[in-house]
């Protein structure tokens, strides 16, 4: 399946385009589609509709979706995780050891984002919705 947000990768691996034609920047997150249906990189809030439009026209029901997997914290990479676990019911998020409490408890994030980014902060990345800790895999180094 190739569309402009949407891009097979072979093994029913797909780069999916994380932000909409409204932005000139270039952000990508990937979706595995196999037994344990899993969304890589899922990015900022905003993208949330992105993902969500990838799994719809890729044919798969949202409860269907086991892992979200997020390489680090910054908002631009997992900032949307928490909203996007509302819509995923069945979902957990996989995260580092070191960045598992930010997710639970994102307050330091936000503060500190806000700081940095000032009035842009909300429409760059809000909201920032927590995680609950039982939806929160903490994979070390070695985890399968």
């Amino acid at each position: 399946m190739n569309t402009k947000d949407i891009v097979s990768l072979g093994h029913e691996i797909y780069q999916v385009e994380l932000v909409s034609d409204e932005t000139d920047a270039r952000s990508a997150g990937y979706f595995i589609n196999s037994d344990k249906k899993t969304v890589v990189e899922m990015g900022a809030s905003v993208s949330v509709p992105c993902v969500l439009s990838a799994l719809d026209k890729l044919g798969v029901a949202y409860q269907e979706v086991t892992y979200v997997i997020v390489t680090h914290i910054h908002l631009d990479h997992a900032g949307g995780a928490g909203l996007l676990l509302e819509k995923l019911p069945n979902a957990k998020i996989i995260i580092h050891p070191k960045g598992a409490k930010h997710l639970i408890d994102p307050s330091k994030l936000i503060a500190s984002a806000k700081q940095v980014y000032g009035e842009a902060f909300e429409s760059l990345f809000a909201p920032i919705v927590p995680i609950p800790a039982e939806r929160v895999i903490i994979a070390g180094d070695g985890w399968r």
